[in-house]
């Protein structure tokens, strides 16, 4: 029951960050690794428009257009493994070459939490998905 109530508890702190990404979904950018990646995540209601592959061959044109729509802000969810923590300082990088405010802050919090929903972008919403229904 208290590992229940450890995980109740994480699900309400991502469930706050998703009402964060809803509300500006004009001004930030989520990076992901992939498809599947994005897919879990339009799943939660975020805009297809507001994610980017990194993989994508147009990465760099993508980053230069959403400085032209408004964007402001970069979520990068790439996995919380090795690959990821590989493509993270890559990924900051390129995103404050093009101008953009990294929220490491949102990513550190999700991190926090790999060890209950998975260390995959998409295992862990799925999880979460998961525990989301039973947490109400």
């Amino acid at each position: 029951m208290k590992r229940l109530a450890e995980i109740c508890n994480a699900v309400k702190v991502i469930r706050e960050i998703i009402k964060y990404l809803h509300l500006h979904a004009d001004e930030v950018y989520i990076i992901v690794e992939g498809s599947r990646d994005r897919d879990i995540l339009m799943k939660l209601g975020i805009a297809k428009d507001s994610i980017i592959i990194y993989n994508n061959p147009n990465f760099d044109k993508k980053m230069l257009e959403g400085r032209a729509l408004g964007y402001k802000s970069i979520l990068i969810l790439v996995d919380f493994d090795k690959e990821g923590k590989r493509l993270l300082p890559v990924i900051r990088h390129q995103a404050a070459a093009h101008g953009y405010n990294i929220l490491n802050r949102i990513r550190s919090t999700l991190a926090k939490y790999a060890h209950f929903f998975g260390f995959t972008v998409e295992s862990f919403f799925k999880n979460y998905l998961v525990y989301n229904e039973k947490c109400w």
